[in-house]
């Protein structure tokens, strides 16, 4: 090796060591993790920032339609819930439902798309409900703000928990905190992220006997899908038939509350009506194909910034599935949450796959999984290497806020 060469490469080690021990010293600090909690929050806090409006304060987050407007319930009139001038999202339906969260009201109802769909995601509504002391108009801005106080509360727990002197921990912050569908699911006050920080807590405290069953049982009813992660809630401390008839047990609990606001609904309330079945295919990674070949022809017809941002997704996510299914572990809690994702996302349908904002919230649980999962067993390049190819491409929103470095600018923002 040319004398060159090997020197630049002992300068390029010293420099990293140097590095390491700094860090160490630095990260556990309290001014190390007040960095830590402004770094993590800071694409999160630019967008809210943009919802803000003097008279609504954060209502812009339920991001309300025209349509859904002419059906929705007097208390959205009063609270002046700004209206958007096109397209719609979600997140107004689940705080309509906060005003009355057992749904007995006629006119919340009708306001719902999809009552007996929406209803089943009604653990929000409720907290939000009692949150806001029964008035409505308090209990619309709890909502608009729910998913910032679960985002600042697992964060901040996150900071005090995770050891802060190991780079690791800060590459596993930003996969969490960072992620698309995380900031999706804030910024438009939705179900997802509340949902799957309920299991990531229950995985968490999987020491204590009573939590890791109440932390399962509000997951699930913050979003049904999450019945899938249930097995991951739940530690395996022995593979015997006697242990694993108290797993069964624990899931049960777990499940309970849901199903009997299931039986409420369908005979309590005579609702009946579904959605979702188009959210699924037949043929395994079709719409995952199909939608990505769509876009990655519109990004090769126009290099233009939306384009980018619908083509590396699902790379990010590819890499995620492919991982998680050929490095199993069943004993791993995380890799038990995030597979049965890895497995849904295959099926998924192209009225998912054809919005980044709607898949990348689904399989959060897939992401968060695969970066806990990939945290707890791999170490050096490892970990690095899996690390950057999962999550990379679920960056995007954090890349445009930041705008770290000039080159990532002119790559993501000059079409």
């Amino acid at each position: 090796m040319r004398p060159k060469i090997q020197s630049a490469l002992h300068l390029g080690r010293t420099a990293w060591l140097s590095l390491i021990a700094f860090w160490g010293r630095f990260a556990p600090h309290p001014l190390g993790r007040a960095v830590f909690v402004l770094l993590m929050s800071g694409p999160f806090a630019y967008f809210m920032a943009s919802h803000y409006e003097e008279e609504s304060f954060f209502l812009r987050t339920l991001y309300m339609g025209q349509n859904p407007y002419k059906r929705a319930i007097p208390e959205v009139f009063e609270a002046k819930v700004p209206i958007l001038r096109v397209g719609t999202y979600d997140g107004h339906f689940y705080a309509q439902m906060a005003v009355d969260p057992t749904l007995r009201r006629e006119d919340v109802q009708y306001a719902l798309d999809y009552p007996a769909y929406r209803g089943r995601r009604v653990f929000l509504s409720w907290v939000s409900w009692a949150a806001g002391g029964g008035d409505p108009l308090r209990i619309l801005h709890v909502y608009s703000l729910i998913n910032v106080l679960f985002f600042f509360g697992f964060l901040l727990w996150f900071t005090v928990r995770q050891p802060m002197q190991s780079l690791k921990t800060w590459a596993l912050g930003a996969s969490l905190f960072w992620s698309a569908g995380t900031l999706f699911s804030v910024w438009r006050a939705l179900t997802d992220f509340p949902a799957v920080m309920l299991g990531v807590a229950a995985i968490w405290l999987a020491g204590n006997r009573a939590a890791p069953l109440v932390l399962a049982a509000c997951s699930v009813l913050t979003k049904e899908t999450m019945l899938l992660s249930l097995p991951g809630m739940f530690k395996v401390e022995r593979r015997d038939v006697r242990h694993l008839k108290e797993i069964l047990l624990k899931i049960g609990v777990a499940v309970l509350p849901f199903a009997l606001w299931m039986a409420w609904l369908k005979w309590g309330l005579s609702l009946n009506q579904s959605a979702g079945y188009r959210n699924f295919s037949v043929i395994p990674f079709q719409a995952m194909a199909q939608e990505w070949a769509v876009h990655l022809v519109a990004y090769l017809d126009r290099p233009e910034i939306v384009s980018r941002f619908r083509v590396l997704p699902p790379l990010a996510l590819l890499f995620q599935i492919l991982y998680m299914g050929l490095r199993p572990d069943i004993r791993s809690m995380a890799w038990r949450f995030g597979f049965p994702f890895a497995i849904l996302a295959v099926f998924l349908g192209p009225s998912v796959w054809v919005d980044s904002a709607a898949y990348t919230r689904v399989l959060l649980p897939l992401t968060f999984g695969f970066n806990l999962y990939l945290f707890e067993r791999a170490h050096g390049w490892k970990f690095w290497i899996p690390f950057l190819a999962g999550n990379l491409g679920l960056w995007f929103w954090a890349f445009y806020a930041w705008k770290l470095f000039s080159v990532g600018r002119m790559w993501l923002w000059n079409g």
